[in-house]
This record gives C-alpha cells, sequence and structure tokens, in this order.
C-alpha cells in the first residue's frame, strides 16, 4: 500500500472508529464539550511537560509520538479517536547527579499543577510520576536492562479529539507537517545537518546537501551549534495559517506560520513551505524568521 492510500486508509478507519456503535468510551464530541483539548493541543502540550524533565531538552524533542485509543471495540480492542499521547526518552549510564536533577526538575513540575503521585506499581525498581488536574501525566523511572541502568522519563496526556477540519486536509496530513517541523526544530537543536537534511528539501535542504563542500556543512553546523547555545532548547507552539496548494483532502505542498518557543530566547515566528515529498512523508522546504 503507498503512503497515499495508507493516509486515506487512516482517515477511513477514524471515521469509522467515530460511528462504531460497539465502540466504548469517551468520543470526540464529549471531548470537545468537555475539555475541548485536541490532538494538536495535546501534542504541543505532552512535548512542553517533556522538555521540562529532559536531562536533554533538544535531544528529547526528536523523540517519536505514540497514540493510545481512548475508545474500546467490540473486540476489547483500543481504538480512536479520540487518542491518548505518550512521548518519552530514555538515558543509559545515568549519572547519581543526572537522577538528582531529573527528581529535582519532577518536584518543580508542582509549580505547574503536578502534584498528585500516580502508583505505577511495582514493575520499576525505582520512579515517580505526577499528575495534574487535567489528567496529564509526567514521570521517570529507572531499570536495569540487559546490564545496563537506563533513566527514562515519560510524558503522557488525556484523551484528545481529533477535530475535524471541515472538508480540507485529512488529520494525519496535519501529523506529517508538525512531525517534519519538529523534527527540523530537533535538528537545529542538536547541531546536525544531516538530521536536517533528511526532513528538508528545496533551499532549506540545498543547504546541508552532499553536493555542498564539506567546509561549508561545517560553517553551517557551528552556526547551528552557536545558535542552539544562546536560545537553548527549542520547541513548536503553534502552526497556524495554512495556505494550501493540490487536492483539497491530499494536497501536495503547503505554507504556514510557525511560531518556536526556546528556553533562552523570545519567541520566534518563521514562514514555513513544506511539500509532500513521497504520498504522505512531508518536508519542510523553506523556514525563515519573518
Amino acid at each position: 500500500m503507498t503512503a497515499r492510500r495508507l493516509l486515506i486508509a487512516l482517515a477511513l478507519a477514524a471515521l469509522a472508529t467515530a460511528c462504531d456503535p460497539y465502540s466504548r468510551g469517551r468520543d470526540n464530541a464529549e471531548i470537545l464539550q468537555s475539555t475541548g483539548l485536541t490532538v494538536e493541543q495535546a501534542e504541543y502540550a505532552v512535548f512542553d511537560n517533556l522538555l521540562a524533565l529532559s536531562p536533554d531538552p533538544a535531544r528529547s524533542y526528536g523523540a517519536e509520538v505514540t497514540r493510545h485509543g481512548c475508545a474500546t471495540n467490540a473486540s476489547a480492542r483500543t481504538v480512536g479517536p479520540p487518542w491518548k499521547l505518550s512521548v518519552g526518552d530514555r538515558f543509559a549510564d545515568p549519572s547519581p547527579e543526572l537522577v538528582d536533577a531529573t527528581e529535582s526538575a519532577l518536584e518543580s513540575m508542582a509549580e505547574r499543577g503536578f502534584t498528585a503521585p500516580v502508583d505505577k506499581g511495582l514493575a520499576s525498581r525505582r520512579g515517580e510520576y505526577r499528575r495534574d488536574d487535567r489528567g496529564f501525566e509526567i514521570g521517570f523511572e529507572i531499570r536495569d536492562t540487559d546490564g545496563k541502568r537506563y533513566l527514562s522519563v515519560v510524558a503522557t496526556t488525556p484523551c484528545a479529539a481529533e477535530k475535524s477540519t471541515g472538508g480540507g486536509p485529512i488529520p494525519p496530513v496535519f501529523d506529517a507537517i508538525r512531525l517534519a517541523t519538529r523534527r527540523a526544530v530537533h535538528a537545529f537543536g542538536v547541531a546536525d545537518p544531516a538530521a536536517l537534511r533528511a526532513v528538508a528539501c528545496g533551499k532549506l535542504g540545498e543547504s546541508v546537501d552532499f553536493a555542498v563542500p564539506a567546509d561549508e556543512r561545517e560553517r553551517l553546523r557551528r552556526t547551528m551549534a552557536a545558535d542552539a547555545e544562546t536560545r537553548g532548547a527549542g520547541r513548536v507552539v503553534e502552526i497556524a495559517n495554512y495556505r494550501w496548494r493540490g487536492d483539497p483532502i491530499l494536497p501536495s505542498a503547503a505554507s504556514a506560520e510557525v511560531t518556536v518557543r526556546y528556553q533562552r530566547h523570545p519567541d520566534i515566528h518563521y514562514r514555513a513551505e513544506y511539500r509532500d515529498w513521497s504520498g504522505g512523508e512531508w518536508r519542510l522546504c523553506a523556514f525563515d524568521a519573518i
């Protein structure tokens, strides 16, 4: 199955689940009427929480988002929408100082309303979790696996609705665009031109192309590193004002305005250009401050 057909299949499956008379659990309409939380909002929030806890926020911003369905179908399988999102990162052989810093970061999350301890049972040799009154959770665990010790940090969301686009692009298109944007911000945060090349196209891709002389790529890496040192880790907090080109449901290109929030710098607004690179895999082709 091609990526484009897969996107269509995912959209139809989501619609079928939303209308499945045998599914049990809160549906999109109930979420929107109660908390109003959407998947897009939940994704921004869960990374905000994870980066506040992670020992290496720039690295952790490259973590994958996992979806968990909030409903149960007739076969007792969890399905969505709506969805819970989770994201985490794992650090091998953490020093005592790193563990202490993570514990302190978790305690400081009380300032954000994370105060209720969450009992995770005895599966973890050492770990602590907190929950806020909205249902977001954050925490860490330390486990020994295959002779190594790992520190894992994780953040999760309550159920979030897949908001209808009113006949416009299907939700997976927005997911793919957010993913490309986040991966590019992550690449800048860790000063990795190769990681940027994997998600870039157009004039942004040309700056990291293999055809560019090695000394120019090294200058770019040093510039990226200097910017990251000055600004600190960045995270996308909004993608707005989309403009689409091509098919209304499965467009081939888009532009949008992106806001990135940095640890040690005011927010920066960018004009972004995107292209559907291979039938569902979107890439970022331009990212210019405005």
